[in-house]
Parts: structure tokens; sequence; C-alpha cells
């Protein structure tokens, strides 16, 4: 019986044993956004579940999204208890301000329910909590900037490398943009300081990084991916950090390895087009092109290496690109033509922004036209490739309006639309928006053209470079 009573006593010792060793071994991840179900949820449920695997944590994600006032949100932190072995992860991505009428509190706020909760409120409910780590993070969205940035899954984190920041001892405080500054994002794929920062948390953790895995270096490359991404929107955009996890900051403040990245090339990021509207304002003509014009093609980008071929042949070498629903819209540059044939004029009269000058100087001509003015004609071709059907409104568009269109649109197809299908829905269908000036006035639309749009189209010499039905 004596023996009996040792066996079940030190079976009891070993269940505790297991049982305390096992305990506390969560990583409880808060998602927070007023987004309704955001297609890049997933991707960051994906990455954290294979980063706390790594870590050799159970991922615990608290979606709180549905969450609609500041005192049930904190209710819902509060009621998800810990040990000190936990880890505690708070993120929110959406809208958010600094209050600059209070400098001493140093992190943004986002409102639920008409009441304001300050980034630090969260982190103290956070941190009265048993735990091992606590890290608080916001992304902010107010500056919606079209850049489309990747969350990308690595296959060679480190266990070792993601353990020893999973498992640090101490907290963080991080807010994806600064005190007068703006947080920039894209509706669809999330903030643009997240993409960095969770790339950054993935390169670190590898094989790849020679580098210590401390959170000082995760900050570091986030930063750094930030800038790289940021580049092309000219704008400055840096987070802001409270780092308080032992032995995880740089001995001097400062990465001892100076901007070396190995040639990391960090996230995967473009910038999405801006939208061309649809439906258009009415054009001066139109003209949808015969499938076999593209035939063999496969994809948006099989079409627009047809269309880019053909009218750089004829001289159109500046254009931009916007989106349209599942497709896109191809505009030229604004060019001058014969108002008599609609042949383009010969350059440089061509690519004048004004009434162009005599061809051959006549002075009696010269003279007229300095009194009288002269009679100009310019065009756009705007190439709308996509399945939806449409009309045009009624609106017009100004001379100042389609020459802008160059400018403000992108100067490639993103991979994104490259590599979607070409349907047999999809119809390219090409506007031409045209304009005159005469005796100095204001250019005026044009809204009916003199010439058919295949007169147009034949001679721009467009049609010759096309693949012929």
């Amino acid at each position: 019986m004596a023996g009996m009573k040792i066996k079940l006593f030190l079976a009891w010792v070993c269940l505790i044993g297991c049982w305390h060793a096992s305990a506390g071994q969560d990583l409880h991840f808060f998602f927070v956004t007023p987004q309704s179900e955001p297609a890049w949820r997933g991707d960051l449920h994906n990455l954290m579940q294979q980063a706390a695997g790594a870590a050799d944590l159970q991922l615990k994600w608290h979606d709180l999204s549905r969450v609609r006032t500041a005192e049930k949100l904190k209710a819902e932190l509060r009621r998800v208890r810990g040990n000190d072995r936990d880890v505690f992860w708070f993120y929110y991505f959406g809208p958010s301000a600094y209050n600059n009428d209070d400098l001493l509190e140093d992190f943004p706020y986002f409102e639920l329910g008409g009441e304001q909760l300050f980034l630090t409120k969260i982190h103290h409910l956070l941190l009265a909590s048993p735990h091992r780590l606590v890290v608080t993070m916001l992304d902010g969205a107010n500056d919606r900037s079209g850049l489309i940035g990747r969350l990308e899954a690595r296959a060679d984190l480190n266990a070792d490398r993601m353990g020893k920041l999973l498992r640090a001892q101490g907290d963080l405080l991080i807010t994806g943009y600064s005190r007068y500054q703006s947080s920039s994002y894209h509706p669809a794929h999330g903030g643009v300081y997240s993409t960095a920062f969770f790339q950054a948390l993935q390169y670190v953790s590898s094989t790849a990084c020679a580098y210590a895995p401390i959170w000082a270096e995760v900050l570091y490359f986030a930063d750094h991916y930030l800038e790289r991404m940021l580049k092309g929107l000219r704008k400055e955009q840096k987070s802001f950090v409270r780092l308080n996890v032992q032995g995880h900051d740089f001995p001097d403040g400062l990465p001892p390895h100076g901007f070396d990245f190995q040639g990391e090339r960090g996230p995967t990021y473009e910038y999405a087009l801006p939208q061309f509207p649809l439906p258009p304002p009415r054009p001066s003509a139109r003209l949808s092109l015969p499938r076999p014009y593209f035939g063999g093609s496969g994809t948006l980008g099989d079409v627009n290496r047809i269309l880019h071929k053909a009218i750089t042949s004829c001289g159109y070498y500046e254009k931009s690109y916007y989106a349209v629903p599942d497709g896109f819209a191809l505009a030229t540059i604004m060019e001058q033509m014969d108002p008599n044939t609609a042949a383009p004029l010969p350059p440089p009269d061509r690519w004048e922004a004004d009434v162009s000058g005599l061809e051959d100087f006549n002075l009696v001509k010269y003279l007229e036209a300095l009194i009288f003015g002269k009679t100009g004609s310019f065009r756009v071709f705007v190439f709308v490739v996509t399945p939806v059907a449409f009309s045009t409104t009624g609106a017009t568009v100004s001379q100042e309006e389609a020459r802008e269109w160059l400018s403000t649109g992108m100067n490639k197809l993103p991979r994104s639309l490259r590599e979607l299908p070409f349907t047999e829905e999809h119809q390219c269908t090409v506007l031409i928006y045209e304009f005159e000036q005469r005796d100095h006035g204001e250019a005026r639309f044009v809204e009916r053209s003199r010439f058919p749009s295949r007169v147009h189209l034949e001679r721009a010499h467009i049609l010759d470079y096309l693949v012929k039905p």
C-alpha cells in the first residue's frame, strides 16, 4: 500500500511538473481593425502561426474587430489572463492620430465608439497581466498611398533565433509613423509599415541573417524596408518606438554593422494604379478593337505588350497606366494633328503644348498668325481593356485634364494586373479625345470629331502595327 501511495504521489508530481512546464507557452495575438473582412488578415494570421510555431509557442488568435466600444475592448483584453511565460501582442490597424495639444503623450490614439484610446493605455493594461513579453503595435491608416506591400512567408525561419525574440523578457511600444507624419496604407493590402515590420521580423529570425536576433535589429530593418518602399512616393515616414526588452538594444543605440544589408531585398511591393473613371467622360470618337488584334493573348500583360509595341512604333513613347475593373487603361501623350487630315504634325510641332508655329517661315503668314491667331487640333488616345460593359457620361473633359492623364498615371503596368487572364469577356475600346484651339483662345473639347475613329487610328498608323484580324 505504501508503495502504491509513493507511486501515485510521484505520478501526481510528474503531472504537476508537466503542466507547469507547458503552461504559459502561448502567444496571445489581439487583432483589431475597423475594416470589414480585410483580405490581408489571413496572411497575417498565417505569418504569426509560423512565427509562434518556430518559437515553440501556441498561437491564441483573438479577433476583436467586431468590438464597437472602448470599454468592451478593454474588458476583452482583461479577460485573457496569462502567466509569466505568456506573450501578449496587440495589433491595431486603422485610422489614428496624434494629440498635438498634449506633447507629453508620445503615442497616437484611435477611436472606438466615440472614445479615444491611446496606445499607451492599451499597453499599460496588458502590462498589468502576468507576462513574459508585451508588444503593443499600431499601424495607422491616414494616408491612402496606393502602395501595395505583400507579406510573404519565409521557409528559412530558425527556431532558436525566433525563440530569442518571442521569449525575450520586457515590452515594446511600436507605432508605424511619428508625430506630424502620416501613415501610408492600401485599402486591400493593409499598412505599409506592417509589411515592412513583419518582413523584418522574419528576416532577423531567418538563417539568412548574420546579425544578432534582437528586437533592435527587427526595428532597424523595418525602418530600412519602409524607407525603400516609400522612396517612390517622396514622403517621409518613420516608426516611433519605445524598446524595453532586456539585452535587445544596440550597445550605443546604433547598429554596429552600419548600412550593410547583405543584399537583402526586403518585402515585395508595387504601387497600385490610380483609377480611370468608368464610365469615362464622353469622347470625341471611340472604337472597339476586334479580339483578333490580340490573338494568342492569354493575360492582360500580353495585351499590354501588343498595345505598347504599336503605340511606341508610332512615336508615342510617353504614356500612363490606370486601373479599371478587372483591367487597365492606357493613355497616350497629347499630340497636335493636322485639322484637315487627322495625321500627326511632324516633330517638334507634334508635341507642342500650344498651337504650333509656321513650318516654313513666311513673313506675311507670320504677321497673320501673330495678329489673327491660328487654329490647332489636339488629341489623346485612351485604350480601355476591361470585361465590363460601359457607356460614357455626359461630362466633358478639358484639355488640361486630358493632358494631366500623362502625369497622374503610372509608368508601367503592375505585375498584379499583368498576370490577370485576358478572358472572352474582355474588350479593348479606344477613346479619342479631341480639342481645338482658335485665335489664341482656350482650347475647347470637340464633342463629335469630323473624322471617324478608325481614321484617327489609321492616320496615326497605330492600326499598321497591330496584328490585323
